[in-house]
């Protein structure tokens, strides 16, 4: 109602883009050394964690690309089934287990989501961004990458065949 009466007297504020300052080798190069130190910390050999780039790479873009115009969920679960496919693939090609390549992904995916607001706003008891109804989307989350997983294992098992 406020916004209404405000528009009323100084009439509709002018639109501007969004642009995001942040050049994009500055992304890249982020999502690199964090893939590599979340490999590090993990103990993964050179090879597995070059292996897992890729699904660092889903973890960091698909939500936003593999949304298919459909929300940040659909998003959500489009990249987790294509993270533990392409883990569980891996996998099996070099007798391993997929979690290898599969967290790198996983890790790289919730950071940037809902859930870590939610997290930081129910611990520190303060809003860091206005976004409505936070504990529902932190729930969607985990629920788009469980279903995710789940629909993936069905589609491809982890099961390695002797």
């Amino acid at each position: 109602m406020g916004l209404n009466i405000g528009e009323a007297f100084w009439g509709q504020a002018e639109s501007i883009s969004y642009t995001n300052e942040v050049p994009l080798w500055l992304h890249c190069f982020g999502l690199l050394l964090i893939s590599t130190s979340i490999g590090v910390i993990f103990n993964a050999r050179p090879k597995d964690i070059l292996l897992g780039l890729p699904v660092a790479v889903l973890g960091m873009w698909g939500p936003f690309y593999l949304g298919f115009d459909s929300g940040w969920v659909v998003g959500t679960w489009v990249t987790t089934v294509l993270i533990t496919l392409y883990g569980t693939w891996v996998a099996k090609r070099l007798d391993l287990t997929g979690s290898i390549y599969i967290v790198q992904g996983i890790i790289i995916l919730v950071p940037g989501s809902r859930v870590m607001v939610s997290a930081s706003q129910s611990v520190f008891e303060q809003s860091i961004l206005p976004i409505p109804n936070i504990g529902l989307s932190a729930l969607f989350m985990f629920s788009a990458i469980v279903a995710g997983q789940i629909t993936a294992y069905s589609i491809y098992s982890p099961k390695i065949e002797r």
